[in-house]
């Protein structure tokens, strides 16, 4: 039986993002208690989780990302937020300021990713960089103080970037960092 690895398209982060989200993970308070901080090689954007694909189906992905006709565009890291319960939430994350382009990429990706049949998620698009996710300590409460201290530290550091190119990632769930890039599409509209 064959086994099928799992990907995903999303953009890579430039290396000064990177650091100042290690930064922030490196001055965590004691009450934000998670099992798994996101490797900083790891941090990214998800466009669109596409799961297990044999090679027809990568080809067919590979082929329509190299038609993509979008234009490079800017976004800016800007805030903390969570998901999930505020005293334990599961994930921690730094998000964007809201762009129309990036939201443009994600819908045209999950429409072609409907056109050739696959399942694609249809809650609304939140686009975000994990941090650290899987709450740690069921007896201690995120201190909502040092959160908001946290999302000021965020704040400070928010940087703009450009975007003029995605990814196919390939996902190693057993080593670390977990995620490869596994083809690059630059963006040339």
């Amino acid at each position: 039986m064959e086994i099928l690895s799992h990907y995903f398209i999303g953009i890579d982060l430039p290396d000064h993002i990177k650091q100042n989200l290690k930064d922030v993970q490196r001055k965590f308070p004691p009450s934000f208690s998670y099992k798994q901080m996101t490797h900083p090689s790891d941090f990214h954007i998800t466009l669109t989780f596409l799961g297990e694909l044999d090679d027809k189906q990568l080809t067919y992905i590979v082929n329509y990302l190299n038609k993509l006709e979008e234009k490079p565009f800017s976004i800016k890291v800007d805030q903390l937020g969570v998901f999930g319960n505020r005293e334990k939430p599961r994930v921690l994350w730094a998000g964007l300021e809201h762009s129309n382009e990036l939201h443009v990429v994600h819908k045209q990706i999950n429409s072609m990713l409907t056109q050739m049949e696959f399942h694609v998620d249809n809650r609304p698009y939140r686009p975000h960089i994990t941090i650290a996710k899987k709450w740690n300590e069921p007896s201690i409460n995120m201190d909502s103080k040092q959160f908001d201290l946290m999302q000021k530290n965020v704040q400070s550091m928010a940087t703009s970037f450009e975007v003029n190119t995605i990814h196919l990632f390939k996902i190693f769930p057993q080593q670390m960092p977990k995620y490869e890039k596994y083809m690059s599409f630059p963006l040339r509209g």
